[in-house]
């Protein structure tokens, strides 16, 4: 499944030190809002499967998000006591550095 993301960099000295994708163009152009250092940069399409197994991940799926391009199916990961998570028995994050996600909060689709 493929989403649009819509890009909002920071600036400091001319330069682009930052980028932040939102799921809708409003939620971007909100971001502006807060200071005039930053700017939109557009759109980016981002395929969504999990990284492990690659399955094609679809609505209604559950998944960890890792970072902007990296997920993984709930085929893949496992929940351990301390709450962190392993892909094929190695360690892939835990609550502090990823997001879960569940079929009431997958991204919105294309």
């Amino acid at each position: 499944m493929k989403v649009t993301k819509y890009g909002v960099a920071t600036i400091f000295d001319d330069r682009e030190v930052g980028k932040q994708w939102y799921p809708t163009k409003e939620k971007a152009y909100k971001r502006l809002e807060y200071g005039s250092s930053r700017k939109y940069i557009g759109t980016r399409e981002v395929d969504l499967y999990c990284e492990a197994c690659d399955k094609d991940l679809k609505l209604g799926d559950n998944y960890i998000k890792l970072d902007e391009d990296t997920r993984y199916c709930e085929d893949c990961y496992e929940e351990n006591s301390i709450t962190y998570y392993t892909v094929g028995g190695e360690p892939v994050g835990d609550e502090n550095d990823i997001e879960a996600y569940d079929d009431f909060d997958l991204e919105a689709t294309t």
